[in-house]
């Protein structure tokens, strides 16, 4: 306890507030017993020191950090130390590595990564939607990866057709800048001048990075010989053209009324990742629509805050769920208070009043023009309002009105009545569109 009291002691010293009033934290603090961290403007953030990272500080949250650097001694990435950090891109670890907790890069950027043969946990969910990821560069042979200890929803991320074995890192000059760089395999980006460069035993080659072509380069060559662009301008593909490219694997189950509104949702970014290979045309449970409900909330009203999964009251989610952090989101958010005080029944489908009451709430914080004069009694009601239960018949009303939802003979709302996953992305989808 006294080190723990510690560790948040020198952490508050080291907050400072800054000319517009908002706390931010200072560049450098403590991350472990014997670790220290630095962060520079640029968004690089470097941990130095040796043994393991504390668990869950939060002191790396939404701090608009782009890469990290472990350096050697570091033994333990703490857990869920970085999740929820898409910003970071790039990561860095060191020989002697032992452990990346869990939930350690949930939700990273990050596009490629070197992991050293000392590693021999990585815990549950630690590479979870790292959608972005298509390189690991492990230095162990592909037995040895299979002695590692991987934990729970990481086999997505962590496939073996991404991962390229026996990269041993040698030091060597970029052929185009003259950049020592390090050798993880066959396949390198420059890191200074951002070219792409291909290594083999008697030869060097380039990749053009507008046109794709392979040429033989001394490193004396300005210009492609393809389509003649500059070698030496800064280029870098695009977060839109990496999702681009991710996007069209996507191929979504629906029924035949709803596909194109589907993927209307989907290039509006309103369709949770999680949901992309799921048959939209099932039942959609509270969890799921937690998720829809969060990604609605990013659209119409901006970022949502960072929320420790342990800190909502339900004693009946699962903490490794992938949806896990959506439920906490929405319960910080009042989107949802559960269906108990203690419980938030996961798994149960939807029922439409349900459906209609959440959205209603994401409505309301975005103050929509109107909604605070709405009179709840100069309303046409269904024929079978008496159904609807009292809590839900404003927000079922207000939807109503608005021709967000619609009774399902145009007479009848039926309130109890389960949704479909495409049905709740459609209605979600009226609200961005209407709102």
């Amino acid at each position: 306890m006294r080190k723990i009291v510690g560790m948040i002691v020198m952490v508050a010293v080291l907050m400072v507030v800054s000319t517009n009033g908002f706390v931010s934290a200072a560049t450098s603090g403590v991350c472990g017993e014997n670790l220290m961290y630095t962060l520079d403007d640029n968004g690089l953030l470097t941990i130095s020191g040796t043994g393991a990272m504390y668990d869950d500080t939060g002191i790396f949250k939404h701090k608009g950090i782009k890469k990290v650097i472990v350096e050697e001694g570091v033994t333990t990435i703490g857990e869920f130390e970085f999740m929820l950090d898409e910003t970071i891109e790039e990561v860095v670890l060191p020989q002697g590595l032992t452990t990346i907790g869990k939930s350690a890069f949930n939700t990273s950027k990050i596009k490629s990564i070197a992991l050293p043969k000392t590693v021999t946990h990585i815990g549950n969910l630690a590479f979870f939607q790292c959608d972005y990821l298509t390189d690991v560069y492990y230095t162990g042979s592909e037995a040895d990866w299979d002695k590692i200890d991987i934990g729970e929803s990481n086999d997505r991320w962590l496939t073996k057709d991404i991962i390229h074995f026996n990269c041993a890192s040698e030091t060597f000059e970029c052929n185009l800048c003259g950049e020592e760089i390090e050798k993880k395999d066959v396949f390198i980006v420059c890191p200074d001048c951002l070219q792409y460069i291909v290594y083999s035993d008697d030869k060097t080659e380039t990749e053009c990075p507008y046109c794709g072509e392979f040429f033989e380069d001394d490193g004396t060559v300005e210009y492609c010989p393809y389509c003649d662009e500059s070698l030496y301008g800064e280029y870098e593909e695009t977060d839109e053209e990496y999702e681009d490219e991710y996007y069209e694997e996507v191929q979504f189950i629906t029924s035949d009324w709803a596909t194109e509104e589907v993927y209307a949702a989907y290039q509006s970014n309103l369709i949770p990742e999680e949901m992309f290979y799921d048959n939209l045309c099932d039942n959609i449970n509270r969890e799921e629509f937690a998720a829809i409900a969060v990604k609605l909330y990013e659209n119409m009203i901006g970022e949502v805050p960072y929320v420790n999964i342990f800190d909502i009251p339900f004693m009946d989610c699962n903490y490794e769920s992938e949806y896990i952090s959506y439920i906490a989101t929405a319960y910080k958010l009042g989107i949802t208070k559960g269906t108990t005080p203690s419980t938030f029944s996961p798994y149960d489908n939807i029922s439409r009043e349900q459906l209609a009451t959440m959205l209603y709430r994401i409505v309301k914080k975005a103050n929509i023009e109107g909604i605070s004069n709405f009179d709840v009694n100069n309303v046409r009601k269904f024929y079978d309002d008496s159904e609807i239960s009292d809590y839900a018949k404003e927000s079922v009303y207000f939807m109503a009105e608005n021709g967000i939802v619609k009774g399902v003979d145009g007479a009848h709302f039926a309130p109890l009545d389960t949704a479909s996953k495409e049905q709740a992305i459609l209605i979600s989808c009226r609200c961005a569109n209407n709102f």
